[in-house]
């Protein structure tokens, strides 16, 4: 087969190229809206809770899981803030400046999402505010 064109003859090849396109578009509507375009469903969501739960165990930085997969720190930034209104994860800032993100493992088993999320406005702080 001519690598080239395999995706013309495997439909495994098709539905990754399919899911990475997926990503990408994910991707690209966090970096327009921020953490407003977050689909914390979606494929990137989702990649990143496994990763914090299975290489992490429960805890890391922004800054070494967004080089882990690649992607723009603040891409990663945004995801886990929306994750985090979810009730998926909780993340806070460290004393160095980078957000800790860590797993709420029996919220995120559940599927549940918090009712009631904290003022947006703290959200915000939490995403622009840079250490002193």
């Amino acid at each position: 087969m001519c690598p080239e064109h395999i995706e013309e003859y495997q439909p495994y090849v098709v539905g990754v190229l399919v899911q990475i396109a997926s990503m990408n578009g994910e991707e690209e509507r966090v970096k327009r809206y921020g953490f407003r375009g977050v689909d914390v469903r979606g494929l990137l969501a989702e990649e990143l809770v496994i990763k914090l739960n299975s290489d992490h165990n429960g805890a890391v930085t922004v800054e070494r899981i967004s080089r882990e997969i690649m992607r723009h720190p603040l891409v990663v930034a945004a995801i886990f803030v929306s994750l985090a209104r979810a009730g998926r994860v909780d993340v806070r800032r460290t004393e160095r400046g980078s957000i800790m993100v860590t797993t709420r493992l029996n919220v995120a088993l559940l599927g549940s999402e918090v009712s009631n999320p904290e003022e947006e406005s703290t959200w915000q702080t939490l995403w622009t505010r840079q250490p002193t």
